[in-house]
């Protein structure tokens, strides 16, 4: 009895491990790992624990776990080497230190995946356990697309082509359970291929299409060196499956790409927006790449790339948040430069010859990860932001599928370093999150400045902490009665310190600019100007400078730029103080000859228009903000920070109310047609072509 007892304990114990990956999977997708999981920052801190104690756990000794992936040393020990030599050498060191901390970790995570499934009743628990995860995750993201409230399917990551992405890196797992004779495991299948193709149709992701498409070839190659070995017999019939499933994998890519029946009419005539949105990320960061060849250090895109952003008229809206280059291997490029492309290209090479190798031991394993890992690879040409955690995890599990298990550790206690990782490098930034996620929520100044104060003092180089303690302080000295020891004053020179360290987030330098002008500080036209070269479609930066630093002979360019951009500045009340600057302002634009003309005609009524009104002080007086984080669509710290968004006013421009009634001129910043030359030249009107 006791035998018995025993022997149902350990198999539960190996039922329970063999389903682990499958629960890594859906926290991350659901919870953890998704494009949105910094609005909970405990998620995010339960993530990378869960993350470390699986590894800790399940991968095994460092050379085993390369030994199982089939990894020299070499490739590994310089690309590690090199992530952290391009931490140092960054001008933006912060950015890369989770990657850093968290790199090892998915290095042995394939291999952890592996040890879970050593038996062959194992493997096939733990694919239904995946199965059940992609049907859970597919139907949150159809159930959210059919009540309305998006257009695409995307959650629970986030965006359409990140669920897309996962969905088809793991899918092909599924077809080795087709061989089941279980009646159930058939009809889960059933319901995951059905559940995820339905999801992916809805999402309308052509890179999804794309990669699944490309991976037929790759699964027929393989399919015949299968076909080749069976008994003659049965091979007729064999042969006729694997031509029928190849042909329903076809079919299942055309109706995909069907679906994208208007966005290939619009890239066939150049006039899709996101493709032309993604030609100006990919411009900028080749250009960054050929700048830095070494790169520009892990992590660091969203704090750097707005440096190569090229100027487009309609299609680059101002303030617009680029934290992503939208393909990997250009990503990779920037951030690690040319030799990081090629150690990685390096590592991936060696990692698709230890998969597609013919030996017979697990064979047909590795060529289903095989494929898993071509897909994920060909889909991610157009963007997999490792960021979301989810998805170096799909490509993990879809990997150690194929990967042999290694030998059982045997309570070694160095292999807990991924644990020692997690507590001191990564448990500090997460707290500091939580403690900046409490600011926010905090009900009083005394709590949010504590809770700030706290984030600051674990993550003293995180810009965005020490930018809000100086916003708050500034805000409450501003509507403090009066001068009071409690509360503190305000720090300027904060504000320059947060967008150095930045290096080049274009708000950060606006918000020092403002301030700084305010305060009367020698840096601010600097800061301004720097915040006009980062955002250049941007009106607030060149209006400050205009409106706000004493006259000279750059003030009408900066003015004449400001109402290019936002032409509702017009009726900014600043202007009443500078009727002359205003006038010159406006003459730029007006003798522009490469502007529409009805355009300068309208612009030239209206400054005379409201110049009339001068004579009398204006009866309503309105607010014109530009914001940080005003939208969860364009948040700059949910996107380029991974920050939970706090609402900010960053400039406050007073305007008359009546003039807004009737002016009507757009944006030339807005429109496609205008020559981007207009909006390139060290924050001046530029000329045209």
């Amino acid at each position: 009895m006791q035998f018995a007892a025993g022997h149902k304990v350990e198999g539960l114990r190996r039922a329970t491990v063999a389903v682990l990956p499958a629960l890594l999977l859906l926290s991350s997708a659901v919870w953890t790992g998704t494009l949105q999981a910094p609005l909970q920052p405990w998620m995010v801190l339960a993530g990378h624990g869960v993350l470390a104690l699986f590894v800790a756990l399940m991968a095994g000794s460092c050379r085993q776990a390369s030994a199982a992936l089939g990894w020299t040393w070499v490739p590994v020990v310089l690309l590690t080497a090199w992530l952290v030599a391009g931490v140092l050498m960054s001008p933006v060191p912060r950015a890369g230190w989770l990657a850093l901390a968290l790199w090892p970790m998915f290095l042995l995570l394939p291999s952890a995946v592996a040890n879970c499934w050593r038996r062959v009743w194992q493997r096939r628990l733990g694919l239904q356990a995946v199965a059940v995860v992609l049907v859970v995750v597919s139907s949150i993201g159809l159930w959210h697309w059919s009540l309305g409230h998006s257009e695409r399917a995307a959650l629970p990551l986030g965006h359409h082509n990140l669920l897309a992405l996962w969905l088809v890196t793991l899918a092909p797992l599924l077809s080795r359970l087709t061989s089941s004779r279980k009646v159930s495991t058939l009809m889960l299948v059933g319901l995951a291929i059905v559940v995820s193709g339905w999801t992916l149709a809805a999402g309308r992701s052509l890179s999804a299409a794309v990669g699944l498409m490309s991976s037929l070839p790759v699964a027929a190659i393989f399919a015949w060196r299968q076909v080749s070995s069976w008994p003659d017999l049965r091979r007729r019939r064999r042969r006729q499956l694997v031509v029928g499933a190849l042909i329903l994998g076809m079919l299942l890519s055309a109706t995909l790409i069907h679906h994208q029946g208007d966005r290939l009419a619009r890239l066939a005539t150049g006039d899709d927006s996101s493709w032309a949105a993604r030609s100006a990320y990919w411009q900028a960061a080749w250009q960054g790449g050929v700048e830095r060849p070494w790169g520009w250090g892990a992590g660091s895109t969203a704090w750097t790339l707005s440096r190569f952003m090229p100027v487009r008229p309609g299609v680059l809206p101002a303030g617009a948040v680029v934290a992503d280059v939208h393909s990997l291997p250009l990503g990779v490029l920037y951030e690690l430069g040319w030799p990081g492309l090629l150690l990685v290209t390096w590592l991936l090479a060696s990692q698709w010859g230890q998969l597609s190798h013919r030996r017979r031991s697990g064979k047909h394993r590795r060529w289903l990860a095989a494929i898993c890992f071509w897909i994920f690879a060909v889909t991610s040409l157009a963007g997999a932001p490792f960021t979301v955690l989810a998805l170096p995890t799909a490509l993990a599990v879809a990997v150690g599928w194929g990967l042999r298990p290694t030998e059982p550790g045997q309570g070694n206690w160095k292999r807990a370093w991924p644990v020692g990782i997690f507590i001191v490098f990564i448990l500090p930034l997460d707290l500091a999150a939580i403690h900046y996620s409490r600011a926010i929520d905090g009900e009083t100044f005394d709590d949010q400045r504590r809770a700030l104060v706290k984030a600051t003092d674990l993550d003293p180089r995180f810009p965005l902490y020490r930018a809000q303690l100086a916003i708050l302080d500034g805000y409450r000295q501003d509507t403090a009665a009066s001068p009071s020891p409690q509360v503190p004053g305000t720090d300027f020179g904060a504000y320059l310190e947060a967008a150095e360290q930045a290096h080049a987030v274009a708000p950060l330098w606006l918000l020092a600019g403002a301030k700084g002008q305010v305060a009367g500080v020698a840096w601010d036209q600097r800061a301004l100007v720097q915040a006009c070269d980062l955002d250049p479609l941007s009106a607030m930066a060149p209006f400050l400078l205009a409106a706000g630093e004493p006259p000279q002979e750059r003030t009408a360019q900066w003015g004449a730029r400001a109402l290019a951009a936002e032409p509702r500045l017009l009726a900014a009340t600043a202007w009443r103080l500078r009727p002359a600057e205003f006038a010159a302002a406006v003459a730029l634009l007006v003798q522009h000859p490469s502007l529409d003309a009805g355009w300068r005609q309208r612009l030239e009524e209206s400054h005379r228009r409201i110049v009339q009104g001068y004579d009398t002080p204006p009866t309503e007086v309105l607010q014109l903000s530009l914001g940080m984080d005003g939208k969860a669509s364009d948040s700059l710290s949910l996107y380029a920070f991974r920050r939970p968004p706090w609402p900010t006013d960053l400039v406050v421009v007073d305007v008359d109310a009546a003039p807004l009634q009737w002016l009507d001129l757009a944006s030339l910043s807005q429109l496609r047609s205008t020559d981007p030359h207009l909006f390139e030249q060290q924050c001046l009107l530029g000329p045209t072509r």
